[in-house]
């Protein structure tokens, strides 16, 4: 009885709707939809703050990737100002 609980938790904590938009996000960056990626972290990293929820490794991991994607776009933008103005 425990093991089938056990596994219906597992089940069920795997399809969240968190995990759910973290696939999303990673399809999006994947398909080079930077902007679209960048929401899609920030609504599941809000939406985790908000109802406090989430595995600690997965919040982690969103937190990761939206940093190094909002530090790639603003290189991105500052590289072709530069480009522009030089």
């Amino acid at each position: 009885m425990l093991a089938f609980l056990f596994l219906l938790f597992l089940h069920s904590r795997k399809n969240s709707h968190l995990s759910q938009q973290y696939s999303e996000a990673i399809q999006a960056e994947n398909n080079g939809y930077t902007e679209q990626a960048i929401k899609l972290y920030q609504d599941a990293l809000h939406q985790s703050q908000e109802k406090r929820i989430g595995d600690k490794r997965l919040l982690a991991n969103i937190e990761r990737r939206l940093k190094t994607l909002k530090n790639s776009t603003d290189f991105e933008k500052s590289f072709g100002q530069r480009k522009i103005a030089g």
